[in-house]
């Protein structure tokens, strides 16, 4: 006989082992065998529904825009804000009371109990489609399985309309809560409007008439304001008649010298007798009356009528003359206290200009800072009550609007989940038989065989009976091996065969 001969050796011991011992493995297959045809027909398949569901932004916030999501980390904080969501104790007692029990159950008065929500609860998942990540699109399944295809269909349909009414539910009491917090935020805002408002109004009663100016200095941002214009105005008009006051100075000294001496009447400029014309018509007609006596004498005696007549009325310009500068000088002095009138108001409302603009100076900062403070409070106010009225809105929306929403109807499958009946019984059998196997080769007493010449105190001289296949092979040794017949029959001697074990 070969090696590979008795490499086989030990699978025929073990067939013949099993054909020895049949009932140690064949009990065991039929009973694990019937047992699996039970199970397979009393087991109640499962079912698995999944429902698709999309998502907007802002299902738990307050933000208006497009309904998109502005990043994927706020996708999948939404998301997994829904998850915890689904998994909450009082969504899922709401879906089984919804539900009710499974059919054939009787309902008890403490129903759903703990142990039903638990199982709920491992019966539900949400996830992502197939080949996205969670979070990364705006369509998740939630997935529930029962015991039957139409309660997996109930319970799918409830767990949703659960999660939107909880969803709406959140979001009224983030409404509410964010309500309060701005109602009482608005509340502080406007306390402290009303104080800065009242400090303001007692600075400008204070300031009385320069509020207008006060506030316009305030407001514009380049060139002068009115007060600076005024005390433009002011020096202005002081310099006109500060040059009137001098002119009139100058002609009153003048017209006071001629007075004494009428001949330097002609040395008197004209634009000092602008204010004086009849002075200045007098003037003009000396000037002609002598040059007149002048053009006579030098064709005519100094008796002669008509040089006579010239001289005399030369004589009656000059006495009219005189007259008149009494009463010009006379209109000069009057004409100079006046001037210096208006020069002295002109200074007083130049001065109170002055005192009410550094007035105003010292009090800008403090009034600047005061209708800063004011208008600060005026815009915080107003984006106090901007985002109470969106929350009132979102408030007024949450029982409306769901911003979560079905895709389809909860689809069952075609098939149960799990194993079908058929591949049960098959792996009942198959464990079955294993299990057999396994008795026999635990409980089956191994074969003996003789020992090895080399390992007995006697060799085996071959006499006497033929040793078997069986007996000459032993399992615990396969280094011992029967090596055959000789060419008479006999059994030949035996003899260790070593085998290449690596």
């Amino acid at each position: 006989m070969t090696q590979s001969s008795f490499a086989a050796s030990p699978a025929v011991a073990f067939f013949r082992l099993l054909k020895q011992y049949p009932w140690r493995w064949i009990l065991p297959t039929i009973l694990m065998t019937v047992l699996a045809v039970g199970y397979a027909f009393i087991r109640k398949p499962a079912w698995e529904a999944s429902q698709a569901v999309l998502v907007r932004d802002d299902a738990f916030g307050f933000r208006e825009g497009s309904g998109e999501f502005d990043s994927a980390e706020e996708m999948k904080k939404v998301e997994e804000t829904l998850l915890e969501v689904v998994r909450t104790h009082d969504l899922l007692a709401d879906v089984l009371r919804q539900v009710g029990p499974p059919e054939g159950t009787k309902p008890t008065e403490s129903w759903p109990s703990e142990e039903d929500i638990v199982e709920l609860r491992e019966a539900i998942a949400v996830k992502p489609p197939k080949g996205f990540e969670f979070g990364s699109t705006e369509i998740f399944y939630i997935t529930v399985e029962q015991s039957g295809s139409k309660r997996a269909v109930t319970v799918a349909n409830a767990v949703f309309e659960q999660l939107k009414r909880h969803s709406q539910a959140i979001r009224n009491a983030k409404a509410q809560s964010l309500i309060l917090e701005l109602k009482q935020a608005s509340d502080l805002v406007r306390a402290d409007l009303n104080k800065a408002t009242d400090r303001l109004a007692t600075m400008e009663a204070k300031i009385g008439a320069d509020l207008g100016e006060l506030r316009a200095i305030n407001v514009a941002t380049s060139g002068s304001s009115s007060m600076q214009n005024v005390a433009t105005q002011i020096r202005s008009e002081r310099r006109r008649f500060e040059a009137d006051l001098g002119n009139n100075e100058q002609l009153l000294a003048m017209l006071e010298a001629v007075q004494k001496d009428p001949k330097r009447l002609l040395d008197t400029p004209n634009r000092l007798l602008t204010s004086q014309p009849a002075l200045r018509q007098l003037k003009d007609g000396l000037i002609s009356a002598q040059l007149a006596t002048a053009r006579l004498q030098g064709t005519q005696t100094d008796d002669h009528p008509e040089v006579e007549a010239a001289r005399e009325a030369e004589m009656a310009i000059r006495a009219h003359l005189r007259q008149e500068l009494g009463a010009a000088i006379r209109s000069l002095k009057t004409d100079i206290k006046q001037n210096r009138r208006q020069i002295e108001i002109l200074e007083a409302r130049l001065a109170d200009n002055t005192e009410r603009q550094a007035n105003l100076a010292r009090q800008r900062a403090a009034y600047d800072i005061l209708t800063d403070e004011v208008d600060h409070h005026v815009e915080l106010l107003k984006q106090a009550n901007e985002k109470l009225a969106q929350a009132r809105a979102a408030e007024a929306n949450a029982a409306e609007v769901s911003l979560i929403e079905p895709i389809g109807s909860p689809d069952p499958g075609i098939y149960p989940v799990g194993p079908s009946r058929a591949v049960i019984v098959v792996m009942g059998l198959a464990g079955g038989l294993f299990l057999g196997i396994g008795i026999v080769f635990l409980t089956a007493p191994h074969p003996s065989v003789p020992s090895s010449p080399f390992e007995s105190k006697e060799p085996w001289s071959g006499a006497g009976k033929k040793p078997s296949m069986l007996d000459d092979y032993d399992i615990t040794d396969p280094t011992r091996a029967y090596q055959g017949e000789t060419a008479s029959g006999d059994a030949s001697q035996w003899h260790p065969v070593t085998t290449d074990r690596k």
